[in-house]
């Protein structure tokens, strides 16, 4: 029995080493993948850096062209106001004009 064991080894570690042979490549397939993974990752990282800094300079824009149309806004305003008491007194004026000469 000994001896059939004996006959039986050489065939288990050729067996074994195969199987380590077959694992050692997996894993350095595993590595390559990991590698290339990385470099995917470090390209996402950068392409979402750009996206973030894309809508950070949008929003910055929305803020500034919002800004801008509300100082617009609040100088027509103003010229309006002027205008319209510009209006106002003219009317005043020509009401009062209008006023004196029917009294006369």
């Amino acid at each position: 029995m000994a001896d059939e064991r004996d006959k039986d080894l050489p065939l288990i570690v050729a067996e074994i080493l195969i199987e380590l042979h077959e694992v050692r490549s997996d894993i350095k397939e595993m590595r390559g993948d990991i590698s290339e993974m990385r470099g995917d990752i470090s390209e996402m990282r950068g392409d979402i850096n750009r996206l973030t800094d894309a809508v950070n300079d949008h929003s910055l824009g929305i803020r500034n062209l919002t800004a801008g149309i509300i100082e617009l806004v609040q100088t027509n305003h103003q010229l309006l106001s002027v205008r319209i008491d510009r209006q106002d007194s003219r009317i005043s004026r020509l009401e009062a004009e209008k006023e004196q000469g029917l009294s006369k």
